[in-house]
């Protein structure tokens, strides 16, 4: 269900906090790995996250490099997460 217009935001921002310390468990070999569709959709998340920034950035008047050209190394950042946590044992 999509988020209604009025929490959209409150909404997302609970559950990006929720998958950055995700990230962060995994890196901290503390959780293990994403299943493909999700690994898709952590990079997609950090190419829509890029946009956003850029898109604020760009009206706010800030001089900064173009963000899109940080994408695949983003990609292979998440990439690298994703290998660190299929190192992490599977607790029974």
């Amino acid at each position: 269900m999509p988020n209604m217009s009025y929490c959209r935001f409150e909404n997302t921002n609970y559950d990006l906090h929720d998958c950055i310390a995700a990230i962060g468990r995994m890196m901290d070999s503390q959780e293990g790995p994403l299943s493909e569709r999700e690994l898709r959709a952590a990079k997609q998340l950090a190419g829509n996250a890029l946009e956003l920034v850029n898109m604020l950035a760009d009206l706010a008047g800030l001089d900064i490099d173009d963000l899109d050209r940080h994408i695949d190394p983003l990609d292979d950042a998440i990439d690298i997460v994703q290998d660190m946590a299929s190192e992490t044992p599977v607790e029974e």
